[in-house]
């Protein structure tokens, strides 16, 4: 029998795991995506999205379980994001969320002078990434414990740079991101 699919909670978080994963053909990432089917198996909500590589042309799937088959933890100590509440991720664990956060705050610095509004939109996307790694922190812990991290990188990253995966690390990092996005405000 099929594993069971993981939970994407938004629509934003589904479209951020695909965005993350590489081609098993030729490891290129870049992919158009698109929502194919939802059913209800079993009782289970799924999404299934399709795409082709952009390098090598590779057909591609990817199913999830939709938010509608999904139980929230309210007592989550960190606001909802546009990417859920509640409980961790299924999709992502802690090092990738601060992976995107840091990759969405390159690509605005990589880039020419940004207007304003779009740096803001990019800042709170990374804000959002972290508060989601955030949640994957023990209420009694200072930092994400080794089993959490399901992913390559969640292990490389315990494995090479520990500290990355602790509360002091991800609170300058969100706190980082307040800095700035308040200074954007001020501007205005």
């Amino acid at each position: 029998m099929p594993e069971r699919p993981a939970l994407a909670r938004t629509p934003a978080e589904a479209r951020l795991r695909l965005e993350l994963t590489e081609c098993p053909v030729c490891f290129e990432r870049e992919t158009r995506w698109r929502l194919v089917s939802t059913a209800t198996v079993a009782g289970t909500a799924l999404e299934r999205y399709a795409g082709s590589c952009g390098r090598c042309g590779a057909e591609r799937e990817a199913d999830f379980r939709a938010p509608g088959d999904a139980s929230t933890d309210a007592g989550g100590t960190e606001p909802a994001t546009r990417f859920g509440a509640g409980r961790p991720s299924e999709l992502l664990d802690a090092a990738e969320w601060l992976e995107a956060a840091t990759l969405t705050e390159a690509a605005a610095d990589a880039g020419p002078a940004e207007p304003a509004a779009e740096r803001r939109a990019r800042l709170e996307y990374a804000r959002d990434a972290v508060v989601e790694a955030m949640r994957f922190l023990p209420p009694d812990g200072d930092r994400v414990p080794e089993a959490d991290l399901f992913s390559p990188l969640g292990r490389q990253v315990a494995a090479a740079d520990a500290r990355r995966l602790t509360r002091d690390w991800m609170r300058t990092m969100r706190d980082g991101y307040e800095v700035l996005l308040a200074e954007i405000d001020d501007r205005r």
